[in-house]
């Protein structure tokens, strides 16, 4: 196979598996086309094969990932920035006065002192909430 067609298929795979947002180096995708496919020349053929190619190992890679996760902790950890997100959102929307959290209830805060009490009480409680259910809004 040329060298050109080669590298014009690594490229092309490359940016096809960007668009299902799948990342993969020049090398990887190199390492499969030369020993996981049988290139038949027609370059559009060999695209959509080494493309199904790579996402199947992209696809065996997280199945291993899960394995090894498990646990309650494995979706948030998985979705660990949307999780920080979301509860940031909520703790930042706390004011001295009343209150009402998503998922929790309401409160009163009479003071400084009792907002940051409040903070602490709610960004505990919604982590609880995401590591219990990751698809409850914050871990989706």
């Amino acid at each position: 196979m040329n060298e050109h067609y080669k590298k014009a298929l690594i490229l092309a795979a490359i940016a096809a598996l960007a668009a299902k947002e799948i990342e993969a180096s020049e090398d990887e995708v190199k390492e499969v086309l030369e020993n996981d496919m049988n290139a038949t020349g027609i370059f559009d053929d060999d695209l959509r094969i080494l493309v199904n190619a790579c996402e199947d190992i992209s696809w065996d890679d997280e199945d291993d990932d899960d394995a090894v996760c498990g646990g309650p902790l494995s979706g948030v950890v998985a979705c660990k920035e949307n999780v920080e997100e979301n509860i940031d959102k909520i703790i930042n929307g706390l004011k001295v006065g009343y209150n009402f959290i998503p998922g929790i209830g309401a409160g009163w805060c009479r003071n400084e002192d009792d907002l940051e009490k409040m903070k602490d009480f709610v960004r505990g409680a919604l982590t609880v909430q995401a590591m219990s259910c990751p698809c409850a809004g914050y871990g989706a």
